[in-house]
């Protein structure tokens, strides 16, 4: 059995996070939901990796800041798809977060950027209501805390994070973007 992790990271340490762990037998097709729960700090998350030990963390931010301009490349290819630039707002303190934990974390494990509302969308099971997302990805086979309860908007992203690094972890990604830095999508 293999380990992948979901992380649908919040701007600030207040906020919650949500936190997905999938996992998968190496000839099966469906991944199953073990574990989907909300943190706050660092410290939680980087706690949650460590008992998981995933194959790959999946982080739902931006990962880098772009060299020229607002926009990196990624979020220019993707913001047919809703991408927004990592400088705007509240963006900007999620990619700082996010850029330092990627640069913790990844002195132990592979570390991708996903935006999990762009894989859902292509993947075809997006919906702004939650509960219809929810609906649609325990008929995808998801099993485990999805069938428990009725869960966040941020577990339900970190879900979606999850099953792209499920899906990079079996060669069905591509990287979208280029020297600036690149988010992982769902082959089409």
């Amino acid at each position: 059995m293999s380990k992948v992790m979901g992380i649908d990271l919040a701007g600030l340490e207040k906020n919650d996070t949500g936190i997905c762990s999938l996992i998968f037998s190496e000839d099966k097709e469906i991944a199953k939901v073990v574990k989907v729960k909300k943190v706050k700090t660092d410290a939680q998350i980087l706690s949650e990796i460590e008992k998981e030990m995933p194959l790959v963390v999946a982080i739902d931010a931006p990962l880098s800041l772009p060299k020229r301009g607002m926009m990196r490349s990624c979020d220019k290819e993707l913001q047919q798809y809703g991408a927004i630039s990592p400088l705007l707002g509240g963006m900007k303190a999620l990619t700082e977060r996010a850029i330092e934990l990627k640069r913790i974390i990844s002195e132990s494990y592979e570390v991708i950027e996903v935006n999990a509302r762009i894989g859902a969308k292509m993947l075809g099971y997006y919906n702004k209501d939650t509960s219809v997302q929810q609906k649609a990805l325990i008929e995808m086979g998801i099993e485990g805390d999805i069938k428990e309860r009725i869960l966040s908007e941020d577990e339900i992203d970190a879900i979606s994070a999850a099953i792209i690094a499920y899906l990079y972890v079996n060669g069905k990604c591509m990287a979208i973007g280029g020297e600036d830095g690149y988010t992982i999508v769902p082959k089409l």
